[in-house]
């Protein structure tokens, strides 16, 4: 409602038109600005919700899985949202781990798989590996899975997946796994073996008929 003093020249209807004008503006005006604050406060609701960690990507540590020679994981790649598998098909691990991985370790398609054994129980892994010079072992659980890399490789170590399942658990949360290796150690054939034993033998008799 208009206050002020009216004079005599004042129009008589002023203070109603100014009412009436209060009346159809007010609302409007509070109509928008309880929108614009409702929509600011879903944009920082937004911003501020924290991402879920099933969508993370990234993140993996390599101390998720050990060497028992080495101790952590040369390098890791992951987490990755999805699914690998280490027999072809659409998540083929070839077609999953890009050849920048490990600081481009994994380039080059000459990579075979590997016998592992994971026991859900000790949270240990175990694989006659230790011949190659290169290990890859993959882990998978639930919608996330990852990869460590180790140079030389190693027969033992432990895992984990605790980026997606509290340690303890039965299983440890893993889905599944698997073992890539690459490029065997040099080691000497029987027949080499046996001319080098050869050699010592004839080295000790000359010895001793000097």
């Amino acid at each position: 409602m208009w206050h002020g003093a009216c004079t005599s020249q004042c129009d008589a209807a002023l203070p109603v038109t100014l009412f009436i004008h209060e009346r159809k503006v007010q609302p409007q005006m509070r109509k928008v600005s309880s929108f614009t604050l409702t929509a600011a406060a879903a944009l920082l609701g937004l911003a501020a919700t924290p991402a879920s960690a099933i969508s993370t990507i990234g993140n993996c540590d390599v101390n998720d899985v050990t060497s028992a020679l080495y101790g952590a994981a040369d390098a890791c790649y992951g987490l990755v949202e999805g699914n690998i598998t280490p027999d072809g098909g659409s998540y083929f691990y070839e077609d999953m781990i890009p050849d920048s991985a490990f600081g481009g370790a994994f380039a080059g398609d000459n990579w075979t798989v590997a016998e592992i054994n994971f026991d859900v129980e000790s949270h240990t892994w175990q694989g006659d590996l230790s011949g190659f010079e290169e290990l890859i072992i993959v882990l998978k659980q639930a919608t996330l899975w990852g990869a460590w890399y180790f140079n030389p490789a190693d027969d033992f170590g432990t895992w984990s997946t605790i980026w997606d399942y509290p340690r303890g658990n039965p299983g440890g949360g893993l889905s599944h796994g698997f073992a890539l290796v690459r490029g065997a150690t040099n080691v000497p054939e029987p027949g080499m073996l046996a001319l080098f034993g050869l050699g010592l033998l004839g080295a000790g008799f000359l010895r001793r008929r000097s």
